[in-house]
């Protein structure tokens, strides 16, 4: 009897998946982005999947992240789209590891570290065409590119930026950010200074801009299932890789007028049974789910009742007679219309279904599976 609480992943979905983004993004490559913990499904695991499906390059955000992937032995091209501290230049050059350059000090100091490293140091210049968040604008961008030319310490082998709207019905905004890449593009190549890979393609921009795709897509979330723009975005046939569960640890009798958990925010009515679940919201089953989450038990659903604790989460088994100590409690399944998926959860807690995932922690054990 399993007695913890499980993150299962699986495997075969994340191939299908990737699989569908690549065939969209072609002739165009993908990079895949598989930053925090490729979005809570595990990076390590998730890596090796993707490298054995052909993925040549994948995007993270910290130096640690890239680092942890090579300590697990994945050779793929690692980008570290995040700001990387100078003086980490040693480590950077001895993971071979490509680094995003996102201001004019921020490339002559990584520039400096990496010469007195004796090393030359892999960059991809991060444009900012209106995202406004990191990167450099069109004249800064230009000027970088040219300086960083003929470097002895830092080569410029890809051009990036980020799209800020690409998830929203209108698209006159990415429409903008994608006509100033196109004018920065031009202009490098007027200056024979254009790098060989230019990338600004996320998710939804993937789906949705076929124009926008250059020489790689830059998945993230659809890598894993989720389509950030279901409404209107092209149909891509994506398969939710993570369920979540937990098994039932205790079940106990409550009366009438009795309060459960911290504060007694919900008190029963009827004579009910309760049934404790080893998950909280350390695990990413989070607080703001008490009294609203619900679960799925030996087939029937039953609703999260009480506070959300760090370790414990309550539901009311009082209609399910079968539940029992050992039962699995569904708490987050792979079909898109459940009401336990990730859309529905990010519909009742008004968030994204990005920060679902993305909230399981590691104290969830993961178990992956593949149908193949």
């Amino acid at each position: 009897m399993q007695q913890e609480t499980i993150a299962e992943i699986n495997l075969s979905a994340l191939r299908a998946n990737y699989r569908h983004l690549a065939s969209l993004a072609a002739p165009a490559g993908v990079i895949a982005a598989v930053k925090a913990d490729a979005y809570g499904h595990g990076a390590v695991d998730v890596s090796r999947c993707l490298a054995d499906e052909g993925c040549r390059m994948l995007a993270v955000v910290t130096l640690g992240e890239a680092l942890a992937l090579r300590e697990a032995g994945i050779t793929q091209d690692v980008l570290v789209m995040g700001v990387v501290d100078p003086g980490r230049a040693e480590q950077v050059l001895a993971a071979d590891v490509v680094v995003a350059l996102h201001g004019m000090a921020h490339a002559a100091e990584c520039e400096a570290a990496a010469r007195a490293a004796h090393g030359r140091m892999r960059c991809h210049i991060m444009a900012d065409t209106g995202m406004h968040r990191l990167g450099m604008d069109f004249e800064k961008t230009v000027v970088l590119a040219g300086r960083l030319k003929d470097s002895d310490s830092a080569v410029v082998e890809g051009l990036m930026t980020h799209m800020s709207h690409s998830e929203q019905a209108d698209l006159d905004h990415t429409e903008l950010q994608l006509a100033n890449l196109r004018r920065i593009v031009a202009e490098l190549e007027a200056r024979g200074l254009r790098p060989p890979m230019v990338h600004a393609a996320n998710s939804a921009t993937l789906m949705r801009c076929p124009d926008a795709l250059y020489d790689a897509a830059r998945p993230g979330i659809t890598l894993y299932g989720i389509n950030p723009c279901r409404e209107y975005a092209r149909d891509v046939p994506l398969r939710l890789a993570m369920t979540l569960s937990a098994p039932i640890a205790l079940v106990k009798d409550v009366a009438p007028g009795e309060g459960v958990s911290y504060g007694h925010l919900w008190r029963a009515t009827v004579p009910s049974r309760i049934a404790a679940l080893p998950v909280g919201y350390h695990d990413g089953y989070t607080r703001a789910l008490s009294n609203k989450g619900v679960a799925r038990v030996e087939g029937r659903l039953a609703p999260v009742v009480g506070s959300v604790c760090m370790d414990t989460t309550l539901i009311d088994v009082t209609k399910i007679p079968a539940a029992h100590v050992g039962s699995r409690a569904m708490l987050i399944e792979p079909e898109a219309d459940s009401p336990l998926s990730v859309y529905a959860l990010a519909e009742l807690l008004d968030t994204i279904p990005h920060e679902i995932v993305c909230r399981i922690t590691g104290r969830a054990r993961r178990v992956y599976v593949d149908e193949g």
